[in-house]
């Protein structure tokens, strides 16, 4: 996995290029790229728990897989976070109020038509799964070998900033305190059932919001270069203090947070231009979520007793299959959501 990991590297420095300072470091444009680049992590950490990946050429990847465990995944809350923000500022009450609609509701079916694939492939492979079982996969609680966590972490925080915005009359501070508060109760009450990496990075999406709201500032402040340094040293100081004693709950918590902003401020110096990247970050959805499939059929089949083979062919299906469920999805929108949304 060695030559993935430089590749996506690759990917990402070419055909970028260092700037004093990117006024666009946090645009669409740029934002979808790091998506991209971090949602090739993720396929090859999803890749390596369906094969063992321990050969002499895999350990560049185990050793930022040991290390990094769900760092993979700040960038996509801390922008998610900042977007909901933004576009609340922009487009105030009828946006918070559409939150339900747009945001939750259309997420939870795009998520239950990839459950529902998976259920029809593992169904095709001779296993069955209980009533209950499915039921809370279409939920997000369980799973039926996708991924599930994350969307139905995004489902809450979707649901705790309309509410915050809806009954505090979209009040910026009020509003945001309120979020991390209830963020950090969701972390709680998610410690209560589910292991750590299911809640560990939440308060990334609070912190995107957070960022948003200071973003000028913060922008007027680091575009002198000794502050930019001065900024630079201090969260890489964090970093290592909370990488230290990242055992603790809280404190992994706040290195997500950290790791993020160490990504944006690396963004801020570089100008993003990478076509396939920016590619995979615009249709994340649909490859993240249906990564997993090609990986679970192919498995135990001869193109699985290849490793090599086996990740190209994954990795190739995985946009083939991504991009074709986006379609999917695209459709579903227009024809049917498309009726409740207007």
């Amino acid at each position: 996995m060695d030559f993935f990991i430089l590749a996506a590297i690759l990917l990402l420095l070419i055909p970028s290029r260092p700037v004093e300072f990117n006024p666009e470091y946090i645009s669409m444009k740029q934002t979808n790229i790091i998506r991209g680049f971090f949602l090739l992590l993720v396929f090859m950490i999803h890749f390596c728990q369906y094969i063992q990946m321990n050969g002499p050429t895999d350990r560049i990847f185990q050793f930022w897989r040991t290390h990094s465990g769900q760092l993979v995944v700040t960038l996509f809350l801390l922008y998610s976070g900042y977007g909901v923000f933004v576009s609340i500022m922009k487009k105030g009450t009828p946006y918070v109020r559409r939150i339900p609609v747009h945001r939750v509701l259309r997420t939870l079916v795009h998520f239950d038509l990839a459950v529902l694939l998976y259920l029809a492939a593992y169904s095709f492979m001779g296993r069955t799964f209980s009533m209950q079982k499915i039921f809370l996969a279409l939920l997000g609680w369980e799973s039926l070998g996708n991924s599930n966590w994350y969307i139905f972490v995004m489902l809450i925080l979707y649901l705790i900033t309309w509410f915050a915005f809806r009954i505090l009359k979209n009040s910026p501070i009020p509003s945001l305190l309120f979020i991390t508060v209830l963020t950090v109760i969701s972390m709680y009450i998610l410690s209560l059932h589910k292991t750590d990496y299911w809640y560990n990075t939440m308060l990334c999406y609070p912190a995107g919001m957070w960022y948003g709201f200071f973003k000028e500032k913060i922008d007027v402040k680091l575009k002198a270069t000794k502050n930019y340094i001065l900024a630079a040293l201090i969260l890489l100081a964090l970093l290592l203090v909370v990488y230290k004693t990242r055992q603790q709950i809280c404190m992994y918590a706040i290195g997500a947070v950290v790791f993020a902003l160490v990504v944006v401020m690396f963004t801020m110096k570089m100008q993003l231009g990478n076509s396939l990247l920016e590619f995979t970050g615009k249709h994340l959805f649909g490859l993240y979520i249906m990564q997993r499939l090609p990986m679970a059929l192919l498995q135990h089949t001869a193109i699985g007793a290849n490793a090599y083979v086996y990740a190209v062919v994954c990795f190739l299906l995985m946009y083939l299959v991504g991009i074709g469920f986006s379609w999917v999805c695209e459709m579903v929108d227009e024809k049917v959501l498309g009726k409740i949304f207007s």
